[in-house]
Protein backbone atom coordinates (compact mmCIF):
# COMPACT_ATOMS: atom_id res chain seq x y z
CA UNK A 1 0.00 0.00 0.00
CA UNK A 2 2.74 2.45 0.67
CA UNK A 3 4.32 1.99 -2.64
CA UNK A 4 0.82 2.38 -4.42
CA UNK A 5 0.64 5.64 -2.34
CA UNK A 6 4.34 6.79 -3.28
CA UNK A 7 3.88 5.88 -7.00
CA UNK A 8 0.64 8.07 -7.17
CA UNK A 9 2.32 10.63 -5.74
CA UNK A 10 5.37 10.65 -8.03
CA UNK A 11 2.51 10.62 -10.38
CA UNK A 12 0.64 13.64 -9.78
CA UNK A 13 4.39 15.79 -9.17
CA UNK A 14 5.23 14.70 -12.97
CA UNK A 15 2.28 15.90 -14.54
CA UNK A 16 1.89 19.06 -12.29
CA UNK A 17 5.27 19.17 -13.65
CA UNK A 18 4.70 18.52 -17.44
CA UNK A 19 1.16 20.17 -17.59
CA UNK A 20 2.21 23.13 -15.30
CA UNK A 21 3.25 26.71 -16.79
CA UNK A 22 2.77 28.97 -19.18
CA UNK A 23 2.94 27.18 -22.46
CA UNK A 24 3.41 28.68 -26.25
CA UNK A 25 0.44 30.96 -27.27
CA UNK A 26 1.02 32.91 -30.50
CA UNK A 27 3.91 34.79 -32.49
CA UNK A 28 3.06 38.73 -33.33
CA UNK A 29 4.74 40.31 -36.33
CA UNK A 30 4.81 43.63 -37.17
CA UNK A 31 7.14 46.56 -38.01
CA UNK A 32 7.25 45.10 -41.38
CA UNK A 33 9.26 46.96 -44.06
CA UNK A 34 10.31 46.09 -47.86
CA UNK A 35 10.87 48.45 -50.34
CA UNK A 36 10.55 46.05 -52.84
CA UNK A 37 6.68 45.14 -52.08
CA UNK A 38 7.07 42.17 -50.31
CA UNK A 39 4.53 41.46 -46.91
CA UNK A 40 4.70 39.42 -43.96
CA UNK A 41 1.53 38.26 -41.92
CA UNK A 42 0.78 35.23 -39.60
CA UNK A 43 -0.41 33.70 -42.64
CA UNK A 44 1.58 34.25 -45.52
CA UNK A 45 5.39 35.64 -46.66
CA UNK A 46 5.57 37.10 -49.98
CA UNK A 47 9.13 38.58 -51.48
CA UNK A 48 9.69 39.58 -54.79
CA UNK A 49 12.48 37.98 -56.54
CA UNK A 50 15.71 39.63 -55.35
CA UNK A 51 14.03 41.30 -53.38
CA UNK A 52 13.53 41.47 -48.91
CA UNK A 53 11.39 41.85 -46.16
CA UNK A 54 12.04 42.82 -42.75
CA UNK A 55 9.56 42.12 -40.00
CA UNK A 56 9.98 41.38 -36.07
CA UNK A 57 9.02 38.61 -34.86
CA UNK A 58 8.14 37.79 -31.44
CA UNK A 59 6.87 34.20 -29.74
CA UNK A 60 5.06 34.36 -26.61
CA UNK A 61 3.68 32.15 -23.92
CA UNK A 62 0.25 31.80 -22.80
CA UNK A 63 0.99 34.74 -20.08
CA UNK A 64 2.19 36.99 -22.87
CA UNK A 65 6.14 37.03 -22.22
CA UNK A 66 8.66 36.81 -24.69
CA UNK A 67 10.00 33.98 -25.53
CA UNK A 68 13.25 32.40 -27.64
CA UNK A 69 12.84 32.97 -31.07
CA UNK A 70 13.22 31.75 -34.61
CA UNK A 71 12.57 31.38 -37.95
CA UNK A 72 13.85 29.08 -40.50
CA UNK A 73 13.26 28.76 -44.10
CA UNK A 74 12.29 24.88 -45.07
CA UNK A 75 14.18 25.72 -48.80
CA UNK A 76 16.60 28.06 -48.16
CA UNK A 77 16.99 28.57 -52.27
CA UNK A 78 13.61 29.80 -52.47
CA UNK A 79 13.37 32.33 -49.83
CA UNK A 80 16.41 33.21 -47.42
CA UNK A 81 16.09 34.04 -43.55
CA UNK A 82 18.13 36.03 -41.68
CA UNK A 83 18.25 37.44 -38.31
CA UNK A 84 22.46 38.18 -38.27
CA UNK A 85 22.34 41.80 -39.12
CA UNK A 86 19.07 43.13 -37.49
CA UNK A 87 19.15 41.47 -34.55
CA UNK A 88 17.63 38.94 -31.67
CA UNK A 89 13.23 39.60 -33.39
CA UNK A 90 14.32 41.18 -36.94
CA UNK A 91 14.16 39.10 -39.66
CA UNK A 92 15.25 39.43 -43.36
CA UNK A 93 13.83 37.30 -45.92
CA UNK A 94 15.25 36.86 -48.97
CA UNK A 95 13.72 36.54 -52.39
CA UNK A 96 16.03 33.89 -53.72
CA UNK A 97 14.13 31.86 -57.16
CA UNK A 98 10.76 32.34 -57.82
CA UNK A 99 8.57 29.14 -56.27
CA UNK A 100 6.94 28.27 -53.33
CA UNK A 101 8.05 27.39 -49.73
CA UNK A 102 7.33 27.29 -46.09
CA UNK A 103 8.79 29.42 -43.28
CA UNK A 104 8.81 27.70 -39.96
CA UNK A 105 8.48 29.78 -36.52
CA UNK A 106 10.18 28.42 -33.72
CA UNK A 107 9.75 29.09 -29.86
CA UNK A 108 11.89 27.72 -27.54
CA UNK A 109 13.43 25.75 -29.87
CA UNK A 110 10.62 24.25 -31.23
CA UNK A 111 8.53 24.36 -34.68
CA UNK A 112 4.99 25.87 -33.50
CA UNK A 113 3.78 27.35 -36.58
CA UNK A 114 4.32 27.48 -40.52
CA UNK A 115 3.49 30.03 -42.75
CA UNK A 116 3.37 29.75 -46.69
CA UNK A 117 6.34 31.51 -48.19
CA UNK A 118 6.43 32.57 -52.05
CA UNK A 119 8.78 34.12 -53.81
CA UNK A 120 7.23 36.11 -56.54
CA UNK A 121 8.98 37.18 -60.00
CA UNK A 122 7.79 40.72 -60.43
CA UNK A 123 8.80 40.53 -64.16
CA UNK A 124 6.53 37.79 -65.17
CA UNK A 125 3.49 39.17 -63.40
CA UNK A 126 4.15 42.32 -64.78
CA UNK A 127 4.42 40.50 -68.51
CA UNK A 128 1.23 39.00 -68.13
CA UNK A 129 -1.73 40.75 -69.78
CA UNK A 130 -4.82 41.53 -67.84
Amino acid sequence: MKTLKLSLAALLAFAAVACGGPHYSTHEIDAVVSPTGGTMTLSKVTVPLGGAVKAHVVAYNSDHKRMSGGVESDNPSVIGVSNVITGDDDWIFLGVTAGTTVVHLQADGQVVRDIEAEVVDVQDVSQQSP
